[in-house]
């Protein structure tokens, strides 16, 4: 366990910070969508439950959100403080199912992704990455090469949604890419 006293790493401190106090049980299936608005003043506020498919654990859930009450600090852009909204998406797998996971197909899948990647096929591999990540969700190559490929054929709302997802799992790049390409 680590010690927190402010999120200077936003995403990924506050997201393990969150799901750490969380006690949802291990080897049992859960979705979890909470919503929560930090203010100008870094004030934590409106912490809703969007989704969950297990209501017994949503209070668990909102105490282990309040439970950062203490270490936000309000953001900045452009030298003046700004709410931040934040959407967080907790999902649990039993662990069995892992072992049922096909690396050899998967790897195959993504080889000929990166083949049409090459080629500038963005279309084709667009197709491909988003077979991967169905697959695998928390393998981020293939996000980031899919956001790659969306942005090459101009489709620059589904590049800021990939970008999005990466920088709330705590990747730098896809966060200045968000900010740089989506922030206008």
């Amino acid at each position: 366990m680590y010690e927190l006293t402010d999120f200077n790493e936003v995403y990924e401190q506050s997201y393990n910070f969150i799901e750490e106090k969380f006690s949802f049980p291990k080897k049992q299936k859960g979705d979890f969508n909470v919503f929560f608005v930090i203010d100008e003043k870094g004030m934590l506020k409106n912490v809703a439950i969007k989704s969950s498919s297990d209501s017994n654990y949503n209070n668990a859930l909102l105490q282990a959100v309040y439970a950062t009450r203490q270490l936000w600090k309000a953001a900045q852009y452009q030298e003046r403080n700004v709410e931040v909204q934040f959407n967080y998406v907790f999902k649990y797998e039993d662990t069995e199912e892992e072992d049922n996971f096909d690396y050899m197909s998967y790897q195959n899948i993504l080889d000929k992704a990166e083949r049409f990647y090459q080629k500038k096929e963005y279309v084709k591999a667009i197709k491909l990455y988003t077979k991967c990540i169905l697959m695998k969700d928390d393998y981020l190559e293939p996000i980031y090469k899919r956001a790659d490929s969306y942005f090459a054929v101009k489709s620059i709302k589904n590049a800021c949604l990939d970008w999005s997802y990466l920088a709330k799992k705590g990747q730098k790049k896809a966060e200045n890419l968000f900010l740089e390409h989506c922030m206008k």
